[in-house]
């Protein structure tokens, strides 16, 4: 198990989007990741660190949100070294 942080929404004017929602899948486990597209910045926005294991984690992009469209340019998982070592 390692942390990483997740990053998405990259360089769109998501003003007008609303609250998206994610899933995301690890071991047999489900995590709602909600994020507030109308207060995204440019460039990578956090949607949080989660600790994720060596075996694969899918994140989903749903159909749920509080604005009038779903879009998803790209996902960034970055390893985030907290002085611990990777199970």
């Amino acid at each position: 198990v390692s942390l990483a942080e997740i990053d998405g929404m990259k360089e769109f004017d998501l003003s007008n989007h609303g609250i998206y929602k994610f899933q995301l899948l690890f071991d047999n486990e489900t995590e709602t990741i909600e994020f507030d597209a109308s207060a995204a910045s440019g460039g990578w926005n956090s949607l949080g660190q989660y600790e994720l294991p060596a075996a694969p984690v899918e994140l989903r992009v749903l159909n749920e949100n509080t604005g009038s469209v779903v879009f998803a340019d790209a996902v960034r998982y970055q390893y985030i070294d907290n002085g611990s070592k990777p199970e």
